[in-house]
């Protein structure tokens, strides 16, 4: 990678697309310096060092929802410096090839030729089969908590590295997250230095080859213990479904384990479970998860795609959409002329075909 121009890659040319925040800058750089900055990459990965001025990572804050002023209900973003942006994703896109060797085939997110729906999709078509069916049929969504911020980073490196991930990279990353300093930012202004103890950035590519290989060792180990159980993900967004509740409940203490010995925690009360029938209601109704009893709903949100199995219409999300692509209508007659209007038009056309999609 070192010996290709990072302005010539097809990254490059993704990131600059309507990009600001040091971007236009970079642009402005002579082919030559790309070539300077090419033996910049060959010493990082021959020294496993990174420069200084990457470890300085900006955090803004990001409400997770709506009308939200609860500090703690806010997600912290990495912003991560514009030239690692550009050459995580170069490297990235080369090693997609060998993520394809081993990713389990039900996990679907940054993959090329999939999508949310891939996941969602398939579980709705089971929940509904057995319901015509008159056959019982549960389903669940399983949360982790905070996924990204709990990677161990000298963890997944040596997993990562185990699995053929190129070690020299490796060390670059520990040595990015060993000495990491974030900056908490808020409307402009910029916090004390924090140094955190673990977690990968999702601002950073590479994390997302970490995430697809965390929930891959999950959904092998599921195939041997429970094969009877219907899996899929899209990143942190899990979903299993079968015909015995049995079966389901040892695949989520199966994973609620897997879950702590690699770091991280299942979050049982976000979890939603359903079922088909009144009789496998019944028997989930008695289940609890490390004490905690189960929220069993009618229906839930996965991935954006609503599985249902209580056979009742729903118009919220279809409303919702509907209000949210006349908010984007808004916005685009307030933009100045010539910025932006193709995004903008795109991002109506895509929003005003959803709300348009039949109501079930």
């Amino acid at each position: 990678m070192a010996k290709t121009s990072m302005r010539q890659s097809p990254e490059w040319a993704k990131l600059c697309q309507g990009s600001t925040g040091g971007v236009k800058e970079l642009q402005a750089l002579p082919k030559e310096a790309w070539g300077e900055r090419s033996t910049i990459l060959e010493v990082q990965l021959r020294t496993g060092k990174m420069p200084e001025s990457f470890v300085h990572i900006a955090t803004p804050m990001m409400a997770k929802g709506k009308y939200i002023d609860n500090a703690l209900e806010h997600r912290g973003l990495a912003i991560f410096s514009v030239l690692w942006r550009v050459e995580s994703a170069a490297w990235y896109a080369k090693l997609k090839i060998w993520q394809e060797k081993w990713i389990h085939p039900e996990v679907y997110g940054a993959r090329g030729g999939h999508e949310s729906l891939h996941s969602a999709w398939p579980a709705q078509a089971r929940i509904e089969e057995s319901i015509l069916r008159g056959q019982g049929r549960c389903a669940a969504t399983m949360d982790y908590s905070k996924f990204l911020n709990m990677f161990d980073p000298d963890l997944y490196m040596d997993m990562l590295t185990d699995m053929g991930y190129p070690k020299a990279l490796a060390e670059v990353q520990r040595d990015m997250y060993t000495r990491l300093i974030r900056h908490i930012k808020v409307a402009g202004s910029f916090g004390d230095e924090l140094a955190p103890t673990c977690g990968m950035g999702q601002g950073c590519s590479l994390t997302l080859i970490a995430a697809n290989a965390t929930v891959t060792i999950e959904f092998l180990m599921l195939d041997k213990i429970t094969p009877t159980i219907y899996k899929g993900a899209f990143i942190d967004d899990r979903s299993l479904d079968c015909h015995k509740v049995e079966e389901l409940k040892k695949g989520i203490e199966a994973i609620v384990e897997m879950d702590t010995i690699m770091g991280h925690t299942t979050n049982i009360d976000t979890s939603k479970f359903l079922a088909t029938t009144k009789k496998v209601r019944k028997t989930m109704k008695s289940i609890q998860m490390n004490g905690v009893s189960i929220k069993l709903v009618n229906d839930f949100k996965l991935l954006g795609h609503r599985c249902i199995a209580g056979g009742k219409y729903i118009r919220t999300d279809q409303n919702e959409q509907m209000q949210e692509a006349i908010l984007r209508t808004r916005r685009i007659a307030t933009l100045p002329a010539g910025h932006g209007e193709d995004q903008a038009f795109e991002s109506f056309a895509h929003e005003s075909y959803h709300c348009h999609q039949p109501v079930r």
